[in-house]
């Protein structure tokens, strides 16, 4: 229990201290240069930080929201629901490659665009 309890506080701290970095400084959205120029652990990494993002966002609504299914995470889940991570990798990969002059569109919304949007048409 005390570990739960520290590793509770020491996450919190990591978030306190983050945010008021954040707050601060301009936001930074990675695009296709920063993704070509990642590893592949790092484009994983990424890609689980906006599944667990998406994740949470669900939850939370469930709690505050029960059976309302117009969210963004309600959508963002149901679009990206049953995409492997590697499979997400792939799809990002090929899109940069076959548009070199979009660079600089953000990671998430290529993800988006490629993989989430495109499996709600029809549920709109």
């Amino acid at each position: 229990m005390y570990a739960i309890k520290t590793t509770g506080r020491i996450m919190a701290g990591l978030l306190l201290a983050g945010a008021g970095f954040t707050a601060n400084s301009e936001v930074f959205l990675p695009d296709g240069n920063d993704w070509g120029k990642s590893s592949q652990g790092e484009q994983i990494a990424y890609l689980l930080g906006v599944s667990n993002t998406v994740t949470i966002g669900y939850i939370s609504d469930e709690k505050r929201l029960p059976g309302n299914q117009n969210t963004f995470t309600h959508r963002a889940a149901q679009g990206l629901r049953g995409t492997s991570v590697e499979t997400a990798v792939s799809i990002i990969d090929a899109w940069y490659q076959k548009n070199p002059g979009q660079l600089d569109k953000p990671v998430l919304r290529v993800l988006w665009e490629q993989i989430g949007k495109p499996r709600l048409k029809g549920r709109d």
